[in-house]
Parts: structure tokens; C-alpha cells; sequence
């Protein structure tokens, strides 16, 4: 863009060298610009100084503003192009300008996360040693604690084998407390039967003897024999073992019955 500027500059001056050594040039200058309406604030005095009497300008020969003229027709066809290309290149470089912005935005809030993640690091450093011994500290009760806690999961293994052992055995005792209600209902059924006939027994004995006494009373003395006037003996039944509180008194007397 320098390089386009330059030559554009050196084609303005060229211009201004020929308006000036071209008579009436001044003044065609000034009409066009009349003309044209040029924007506030741009004068063609301001550009182009009006000439003087005493410019001294050194007048050209036909051959230096032939090839002057020359020159200026023919740079005067890439002025156009010239100051397009110079459009084309500001407009590159605001696009390009609007990218830089957008990576300087980037940078600045990577710049800020960086910076507030040094902060941290530098707080997290000067509380570290802290942290360590806490840690080592935590490490140790840690130990304690994991000795206790598998002491105590021992104690609870024991329980589980103990309740576990426990559940089984309750409902053995309940099937063995069936088994021998079963039992001693078919030995009390046996004794009551094995009772019926034992006093069937005794009484007839019981008969036989008085008989016997009365049909013997008044010949034999009583002292003959002791077991002459005895009674018939009775025979009772009773629960020897196994008894509960309470119960067993009850039983006895129910099985002598």
C-alpha cells in the first residue's frame, strides 16, 4: 500500500508540475472542482497553489512536456485500478483487523484464565505443606480406624455364623419338641392302657382275697402268714428324667392316675 501511495503521489506531482507550466491550467483546474462540488474543507488553493508572476518556474521545452503529457496519459489509466486495488487491500486489512481483535480477545481471556490459575496454584503452594501433614495425619487415624473396623466385621462374622447356627437349631427344636410330644402322647397312651388293666388286675385280686379271707377267716389265725389279711398291692407309674418347671409335678400325678 506504501509502494501504490508512493506512485500515486508522484503522479499528483506530476500533475501538479504540468497544471503549472500550462497556461490557463490553474484556472480549468479550479472550474472543475467548481463544478464537481468538492467536499467541505478541500479547496483547490489548498492543493495547488495559484500561480504567480514570480513562481519562478522554468518554462519546458516541446520535447519535456511531450514526454511529460506522455507519461501522464498513460499513468493516468491505472490511477483507477491503482487506488481499486488500494480499496481492496484496506478492506483485507479491517477484515484481517477484526480477526486480530478477536484473537487479542482470545488471548486477553486466556491471559485472565492464566493468571487466575497461577493465583490458585500459588494459594494451593502456600497451603500444601498443610495439606501433607493433614494428610499424613489422616493416613494414621485412617490405619486405626481400618483395624477397628475389621476387628468389629470379625465380631459381626461371628454373630451372622452364631444367628445363622442359631436359626437352624430353632427349627430343630421345633421339630425335635413335636417329635417327642408325639412320643410321649403315644407312651402316656400306652400307660393309660398298661393302668386300665393293672386295675382290672387289682380288683379282681382284690376280690380273690376277700374271698379267700371269708372262706379261711375262721379257721387260720391271722398270724399264720403276714400276707394273709394284706390288702392287694398297688402298683403306680412314674415319670423318672426329663421335667419342666411347672409341669412335671402335674404329669406325674396325671400318669399315677
Amino acid at each position: 500500500m506504501a509502494s501504490l501511495l508512493d506512485s500515486l503521489v508522484q503522479h499528483f506531482d506530476l500533475c501538479v508540475n504540468a497544471i503549472k507550466h500550462t497556461e490557463g491550467g490553474f484556472a480549468a483546474v479550479k472550474k472543475a472542482a467548481t463544478d464537481n462540488q468538492l467536499p467541505d474543507g478541500v479547496t483547490v488553493s489548498g492543493v495547488i497553489e495559484e500561480p504567480s508572476n514570480d513562481s519562478g518556474l522554468k518554462p519546458l521545452s516541446d520535447e519535456d512536456r511531450r514526454q511529460m503529457l506522455t507519461v501522464l496519459s498513460n499513468d493516468a489509466a491505472e490511477v483507477e485500478d491503482v487506488v481499486l486495488e488500494l480499496h481492496q487491500r484496506l478492506q483485507s486489512m479491517e477484515e484481517q483487523h477484526d480477526q486480530i481483535q478477536e484473537h487479542v480477545a482470545t488471548l486477553t481471556a486466556s491471559y485472565t484464565s492464566t493468571i487466575a490459575a497461577f493465583t490458585i496454584l500459588e494459594t494451593i503452594g502456600s497451603r500444601l505443606p498443610a495439606y501433607i501433614a493433614s494428610s499424613q495425619d489422616f493416613l494414621l487415624r485412617w490405619a486405626d480406624y481400618k483395624a477397628q473396623i475389621f476387628e468389629q466385621m470379625e465380631e459381626l462374622e461371628s454373630m451372622r455364623i452364631f444367628y445363622e447356627g442359631y436359626m437352624t437349631s430353632y427349627h430343630g427344636l421345633i421339630e425335635e419338641v413335636a417329635r417327642r410330644k408325639a412320643a410321649e402322647d403315644k407312651m402316656k397312651a400306652l400307660l393309660k392302657k398298661t393302668m386300665e388293666q393293672v386295675r382290672k388286675l387289682h380288683d379282681a385280686d382284690r376280690r380273690e382275697r376277700e374271698a379267700f379271707r371269708r372262706y379261711v377267716g375262721d379257721y387260720l389265725p391271722s398270724d399264720l402268714w403276714p400276707g394273709l389279711v394284706a390288702n392287694a398291692p398297688r402298683f403306680d407309674i412314674t415319670i423318672v428324667g426329663e421335667e419342666i418347671e411347672g409341669e412335671g409335678d402335674a404329669e406325674q400325678k396325671e400318669s399315677q392316675r
